[in-house]
């Protein structure tokens, strides 16, 4: 047994990830999570002879373990820094807050289809002054956990499990899950450029420009009777072979109607405007996030959960039935 453990070792070190040739700053971790296509380090302290307390997250493939990509949340807010332990729900992977230089509680996620568009939320007062968020989470359903290091189990809202989108493919038939994803909750969402997850856990990338129905409800009824009706505008940003982002969405139908006159219209062009967060129409809720490339394009996600409440069947590319226009 000895001889087959000095082998093993010895072959784990020839195919060793080092993240520090990456960035010599990559050192310090406290904790680890995967998505299925890539493992994530969670940043904490780079020790006496490093800069300190730090806040980027290393991710590598775990098909080639060579490749490396950096997200630096302090380059958002330079108190991201100091974290202990992550975990992820499919489509956010989430990091726990614990000494930037100062004890601390927020819990920051970070979109895992574009590696960029990061979420800050603080749970000082969940927590308390004498507690700390150190002993990890983990999704189940529409739901987070946390469980601090001094017993309290928090619930907050999230985003339903999902499975890691595959790369794009040449035309957008749906893949499917295993049973029963992205089913307990009745989540999809619209992420990135863009990755889409329906209501029945099946995966797909958006791979023709123009406007698409994303939610229909009931299925099959038209604008003007629908009570709910998700309708996005997705774009190529850049040459005929750059990937499509959705640049303008708009929330109709009567229970959208009931919120507000009109019902609700996003676009990247009012960047300024703050997103609300969940809305809900009927029994069913939307959230739409904005996000930004690498290279500073703008682009809008649509998150959506409980559509299997909403009493009707649902379609759209979100629902349970595929919608060209």
């Amino acid at each position: 047994m000895g001889k087959w453990f000095d082998s093993a070792w010895q072959i784990l070190l020839q195919w060793k990830c080092s993240l520090t040739n990456t960035d010599a700053g990559l050192a310090g971790f406290f904790g680890a999570f995967t998505d299925g296509t890539w493992g994530y380090a969670v940043p904490y302290h780079s020790g006496s002879g490093g800069s300190g307390h730090f806040g980027k997250v290393p991710r590598f493939r775990l098909d080639d373990f060579s490749t490396v990509q950096v997200l630096n949340l302090a380059d958002q807010n330079p108190g991201l820094t100091g974290f202990y332990n992550g975990f992820t729900d499919g489509t956010f992977g989430y990091v726990m807050g614990y000494d930037n230089g100062a004890y601390h509680r927020t819990k920051v996620r970070f979109n895992l289809a574009d590696f960029s568009t990061i979420e800050v939320r603080d749970f000082a007062s969940e927590v308390g002054n004498k507690d700390h968020m150190t002993a990890g989470g983990f999704v189940h359903g529409d739901d987070s956990y946390v469980v601090t290091a001094g017993g309290k189990v928090i619930r907050f809202d999230a985003q339903p499990a999902a499975q890691a989108t595959p790369p794009p493919s040449p035309s957008p038939t749906p893949a499917l899950a295993p049973p029963g994803a992205g089913a307990g909750g009745s989540g999809a969402s619209a992420v990135g450029d863009p990755h889409l997850q329906n209501v029945h856990g099946e995966r797909f990338d958006l791979m023709k420009e123009g406007k698409h129905v994303l939610i229909n409800i009931p299925r099959g009824k038209s604008p003007d009777s629908a009570l709910l009706r998700v309708k996005a505008d997705a774009r190529r940003l850049g040459g005929q072979c750059a990937d499509l982002y959705f640049q303008e969405l708009n929330v109709t139908g009567s229970w959208a109607e009931a919120k507000q006159a009109g019902g609700y219209h996003y676009s990247v062009s009012h960047h300024d405007a703050e997103a609300p967060g969940w809305i809900a129409y009927g029994e069913a809720e939307l959230k739409v996030i904005r996000g930004r490339t690498h290279n500073g394009l703008r682009y809008l996600n649509v998150h959506a959960k409980h559509l299997g409440r909403a009493g009707f069947a649902v379609g759209g590319l979100l629902g349970k039935m595929i919608m060209r226009t």
